[in-house]
């Protein structure tokens, strides 16, 4: 507990905050803290399901005229959609944070932003960019991406937490927009960008032959690949249909004649227009010191950036 409160209150001194106002139902279920001057901090003594922890949120609100954090073991899916769409913080055990309207003086750099980029932060912020500039509701967003709202929530606050997006309104009915600076968003986000790498496989070499054609057919390739199957993979800068290679013991490397198969992440929420997501072409190519690869790189930002 205390490594995540420090994350994403690194400055606040948490000292007791006696609950001896509250019900002793109050008492017997949470501990009390204050986080410096601006937050209260009620942590859960046991895990709480949602029908018992739902009807005690306005008997917290009651006790403290700060704004407060829930510490809790665990939350049901429609229990972090409610909380959500009432702005109310949250930190799960496993890591998961909801805070509204971040914007405690952290270090947003990728080892220490205080919510998880992830594969779904990639998808979210695909999404603004790529999509037409103006501000989106989480129903708009969850038929586009597929992905659940409490998900779709959680993205926006690493977006927001990153000084990428704009938010229009509050409770479930705040929209959201990416910064109107497209460039910077785009510099900022590829900062960040994570490896999408899934798992490795290791095969026989010459199991696959026949599609290398170079660095710039590589690319293009890449980026032109039609997401028609069940996956992708990166074999030496080339990137085939995978779906026996998904079937194969990713267990079986072959010390001296072995052949390294990256396998990449898509869905329906990575691609634009039926396409491979160039964010993944990205995140497999920006340390690639060939200037040739470099070059392409930089010409298919300057075509994102006039879509």
């Amino acid at each position: 507990m205390a490594h995540l409160i420090s994350l994403c209150f690194p400055k606040e001194k948490l000292t007791p905050f006696p609950l001896t106002k509250g019900s002793l139902l109050l008492q017997s279920s949470f501990v009390g803290y204050s986080l410096g001057e601006n937050w209260t901090l009620f942590v859960a003594k046991a895990r709480l399901d949602w029908p018992s922890l739902y009807p005690l949120l306005g008997s917290l609100k009651a006790l403290t005229p700060k704004p407060y954090v829930l510490y809790l073991d665990d939350l049901p899916r429609a229990g972090k959609e409610t909380l959500m769409g009432l702005s109310q913080a949250f930190i799960l055990r496993d890591g998961e944070i909801f805070i509204p309207n971040f914007k405690a003086n952290v270090d947003l750099s990728k080892k220490e932003i205080p919510l998880k980029w992830t594969l779904a932060s990639q998808a979210v912020y695909s999404f603004y960019l790529l999509a037409p500039y103006r501000f989106y509701s989480l129903g708009e967003l969850q038929r586009v991406l597929g992905l659940s709202r409490a998900n779709i929530g959680l993205q926006n606050q690493v977006l927001l937490g990153l000084g990428l997006l704009e938010q229009s309104g509050l409770h479930t009915g705040a929209k959201w927009a990416r910064i109107s600076d497209k460039r910077s968003y785009l510099e900022t986000g590829l900062s960040r960008l994570l490896d999408p790498r899934v798992q490795t496989l290791y095969l026989p070499k010459g199991t696959l032959k026949g599609t290398g054609q170079g660095v710039e057919a590589s690319l293009s390739h890449w980026t032109n690949l039609n997401c028609g199957s069940e996956g992708y993979c990166l074999n030496e800068k080339d990137p085939r249909i995978t779906s026996e290679i998904l079937r194969m013991d990713q267990g079986a490397k072959l010390l001296d004649s072995t052949e390294v198969i990256s396998l990449f992440a898509h869905g329906p929420y990575f691609m634009k227009e039926g396409y491979l997501n160039p964010f993944d072409v990205f995140a497999c190519y920006h340390e690639d010191p060939d200037e040739r690869v470099q070059a392409e790189l930089a010409q298919l930002k300057e075509q994102i950036l006039k879509s």
